[in-house]
């Protein structure tokens, strides 16, 4: 049953002719009459009597045309809606806590300057959380770190800038003054890091872990302020993302420690369920994200030189 037949149904109930509703709706007869057919088989009813060459409307034809009435003008009304420039469209973004801190504030800014009606509203949380947001259509995209992990194939990921963790201390802890470390000067050490689920921590510990070094960390806190805090009076080493922490390591506040042949870079990505629909507005904040990124590499470019 299809909404072709409930206007094919209806004129017919107006007519009580096939032939005329066939002149009305530019179709043949014997087509009207099978698309009658189909509906009644379908509600398992008969909807109109066959007398004399005449058609009587049923119970069941009257009771048909209330509904089909409702869903016709429902229909209608959902196309003037759609197609009316009245309609605000909402874009849903998910963030973890390096972009919350960072950039994510200045590319809605960017976004809203080109597209002053559209609604954005933010979610800032852990990774692991964020994702599950992305799986249940309650965030259209999300900003976040890469996964390699397998369970993550149901999303996309677009890279679009490059950010990397830091082991910091206070200038007053003893590994503050070396030039570089390795792991096995940090497997005894007290470590301050966000709560499972959060990408920095998640990253540094599986390095740890499948290095054979034990990682349990002494302050566990979803505040990245309240882990600078603490470091700073030098209760531990704080793993954090470079975005956290680089205004206290511009002013000598904390110190970075130098782990030999240790990676910490990662990708910051765009991120949405495979099966999500990237309206013009979504692809035109993904652009926004891009060209902002870009732009913000390049000028960090420029002050280096």
């Amino acid at each position: 049953m299809t909404l072709r037949h409930l206007t094919i149904f209806t004129t017919v109930y107006k007519t009580l002719n096939m032939t005329s509703a066939a002149k009305k709706l530019y179709m043949t007869q014997p087509s009207v009459s099978q698309a009658i057919k189909e509906l009644e088989n379908f509600y398992e009813k008969k909807l109109f009597e066959r007398l004399s060459q005449k058609l009587y409307i049923t119970e069941a034809g009257h009771c048909l045309y209330e509904y089909a009435n409702k869903i016709l003008a429902l229909y209608e009304e959902s196309i003037t809606k759609l197609q009316s420039e009245n309609i605000v469209e909402k874009i849903r973004v998910g963030g973890n806590y390096t972009m919350g801190i960072t950039m994510l504030g200045d590319i809605t800014d960017a976004f809203y300057i080109d597209h002053p009606k559209i609604e954005i509203s933010v979610i800032i949380n852990k990774t692991s959380f964020i994702k599950e947001l992305l799986r249940n259509n309650e965030l259209d995209l999300a900003l976040v770190e890469e996964s390699c992990a397998v369970y993550d194939t149901d999303m996309i990921q677009r890279p679009f800038y490059q950010d990397h963790v830091v082991a910091v201390v206070s200038p007053y802890h003893k590994l503050a003054g070396a030039d570089t470390v390795f792991l096995s000067d940090l497997a005894n050490e007290r470590f301050l890091t966000r709560e499972k689920g959060v990408g920095a921590r998640e990253m540094f510990e599986s390095i740890m872990v499948s290095n054979g070094y034990p990682f349990a960390p002494t302050w566990e806190s979803i505040s990245a302020t309240s882990l600078i805090n603490e470091c700073k009076k030098n209760v531990g080493i704080a793993i954090l993302p470079y975005e956290a922490v680089k205004e206290q390591l511009a002013h000598d506040e904390l110190v970075e420690l130098h782990i030999k042949d240790v990676n910490l870079s990662r990708n910051l990505v765009i991120m949405f369920h495979k099966s999500k629909c990237i309206t013009a507005n979504i692809q035109s904040f993904i652009d926004t994200c891009l060209y902002y990124t870009t732009k913000n590499t390049a000028s960090k470019a420029l002050l280096r030189a």
